[in-house]
């Protein structure tokens, strides 16, 4: 099993939705540096931890464990996330965990 942390911005508002099981899913990309180039990550949450997803802003600051997925249909790499965290965002500067 592979196992990913990282830190990023996110780039643009999540996309809630639900699994056709009804759990809850939440779709985001995050914008890493790459020293010349920046990477960019899409990100899937199930849960409560896609409830925390919901809540990242476009520019707010997060990091994140989960493992990284391959998908032979869309030829793409996702990353499956199963903590999150908020780093910046909102008015008072606090942080949030799931």
């Amino acid at each position: 099993m592979n196992v990913v942390a990282m830190n990023g911005r996110a780039v643009d508002s999540p996309k809630d939705g639900a699994t056709q099981t009804g759990t809850t899913k939440c779709m985001f990309v995050i914008e890493t540096d790459g020293g010349e180039l920046p990477l960019r990550f899409s990100c899937i949450c199930f849960g409560v931890s896609a409830e925390r997803a919901s809540q990242v802003k476009d520019g707010d600051e997060v990091f994140l464990t989960g493992r990284m997925a391959a998908s032979a249909f869309n030829r793409a790499m996702t990353v499956v996330v199963s903590n999150l965290e908020i780093l910046t965002g909102g008015n008072d500067g606090s942080t949030k965990n799931s």
